[in-house]
C-alpha cells in the first residue's frame, strides 16, 4: 500500500463515492459490525455514525477532548471520530447518553487507532489499485440479492482459504447469540458474540462437561447481576457528596434496563478442575429507594428515589468441578470489573427534596 496524505485528507462530507468508500473502510476496521452493539451486520446496514456529534459546539468539543484525553488535532470529520453503526442502533441511540459510557470512550480509542488504517484502505480504493478495488466492491456487496450470494458461494471459500494461508489466525467470524434471562417481574438481556474463541470453549463444554455454553453463561450473567446490584447498594449508602455526614439505608435496586455482553472467553483444564474466565461489558440502569435522616428535623427520616447508571468491563472467574455422587457443577464466581456507577442525583435528589419540605 501506498503512505497515505494523512487524516486530513480523508474526512465525512464529500461526495457521495467518497463517502462510500469512508464506509466501506470503516467496515472493513471494524470487521463488519455496530461498534454499538457488537453484532455482526450486511454492508448495507451499516452507515458512518459520529462518535462525537459534528454538531458539537467548539467550548462543547475543548471539554470532551479534555475529558477524553484527545490529541489537540482531533478531527471531528476525520476517521479518528468515526465508525459504522447498524441502522437500528443509530435509530436507538441518544447523543446525550454517549459520553456517559465507558465502551463509548473505549470506540474513540478504537477509531483513533484505527484511522491510519482507513486513511490507507481509502488511498488504495482512490488510486485505482485493481485487486483492493475488486475487494473494497466484494466486501460492500448486498448478500440479500440472489446473483450476489451465488457469487460469494463460488469465490468466497478459495479466498478465505488464501487468507488462511497469509495468517490462519486471522480467519474469524462472530456470531450472536442473543439471551433473555428473567428475575420474577425483573430481567436482563445477555448477547453473546460468538468468535473463534468462543466457538471452542462451547464446544468444550458441550463435549467434556456435558452442557449448553449458553446455561453456563446465564448462570454467570445473573451471579454478575447480583453483585453488580449489591455494589451499587453499598455505593448509594454514602449519599450524593462527603456534606452528607450520615450514611443512608438503601433498599435492593430495582432493574429498569439491563444488559450483559460476553464477547470472550477462555477455558484451561488441571485434572478434574476446569479453570473459566468470561470477559465483556455491562450497560445498564437500575432505581434505587433511599432513606437519610431529615437534617431540620432530628429523628426524622425523608426518603427519596434515584435513578443510577452503570456501564463498564468485567471479568468473572470460575472453577467447575464435577461431583460424581451429585451430577451436579459446583463453583465460586469472582468478578472483577471495571464499572462506572454514576447515580442522577440531581433530578430525584435526597438534598433537593429535603429542600423542598
Amino acid at each position: 500500500m501506498t503512505t497515505p496524505r494523512g487524516k486530513g485528507a480523508v474526512r465525512y462530507g464529500g461526495d457521495s463515492d467518497s463517502n462510500t468508500q469512508l464506509r466501506s473502510a470503516l467496515a472493513q476496521v471494524g470487521s463488519y459490525r455496530c461498534y454499538s452493539c457488537g453484532e455482526p451486520k450486511r454492508f448495507s446496514d451499516l452507515q458512518i455514525d459520529h462518535l462525537i456529534a459534528q454538531s458539537v459546539s467548539v467550548d462543547e468539543l475543548s471539554k470532551v477532548k479534555l475529558a477524553l484525553d484527545l490529541p489537540e488535532k482531533f478531527d471531528v470529520q476525520g476517521p479518528e471520530n468515526l465508525a459504522v453503526i447498524c441502522g437500528r442502533c443509530n435509530r436507538s441511540k441518544s447523543n446525550k447518553d454517549l459520553h456517559r459510557k465507558l465502551a463509548f470512550a473505549e470506540q474513540v480509542d478504537k477509531s483513533i487507532a484505527r484511522a491510519d488504517d482507513v486513511v490507507l484502505i481509502v488511498e488504495s480504493m482512490r488510486n485505482g489499485h485493481g485487486l483492493s478495488a475488486s475487494l473494497a466492491s466484494a466486501s460492500a456487496a448486498d448478500l440479500g440479492d440472489s446473483a450476489t450470494q451465488d457469487t460469494f458461494s463460488t469465490f468466497a471459500p478459495g479466498l478465505v482459504q488464501r487468507f488462511a494461508m497469509l495468517d490462519e489466525g486471522l480467519v474469524d467470524y462472530v456470531s450472536p447469540a442473543n439471551l433473555r434471562v428473567s428475575r420474577g417481574w425483573e430481567g436482563y438481556d445477555v448477547r453473546v458474540l460468538i468468535n473463534n474463541r468462543l466457538r471452542f470453549v462451547q464446544s468444550f463444554v458441550r463435549v467434556m462437561l456435558d452442557r449448553e455454553f449458553i446455561q453456563l453463561i446465564e448462570d454467570v450473567s445473573s451471579d454478575l447481576v447480583d453483585y453488580t446490584i449489591e455494589k451499587t447498594r453499598g455505593h448509594l449508602v454514602i449519599g450524593p457528596d462527603e456534606s452528607f455526614a450520615h450514611e443512608f439505608a438503601v433498599d435492593t435496586p430495582v432493574i429498569q434496563h439491563m444488559e450483559v455482553t460476553v464477547d470472550d472467553a477462555e477455558v484451561t483444564w488441571d485434572g478434574e478442575l476446569v479453570n473459566f474466565e468470561i470477559c465483556g461489558s455491562l450497560d445498564g440502569r437500575v432505581i434505587a429507594h433511599v432513606t437519610g435522616d431529615d437534617p431540620d428535623e432530628p429523628g426524622a427520616l425523608r426518603d427519596a428515589q434515584t435513578d443510577v447508571a452503570i456501564y463498564g468491563a468485567f471479568r468473572s472467574k470460575f472453577v467447575l468441578s464435577l461431583e460424581e455422587q451429585d451430577e451436579v457443577l459446583n463453583y465460586d464466581i469472582h468478578h472483577e470489573d471495571k464499572f462506572v456507577l454514576d447515580p442522577d442525583w440531581s433530578t430525584n435528589s435526597i438534598e433537593r427534596l429535603f429542600d423542598d419540605f
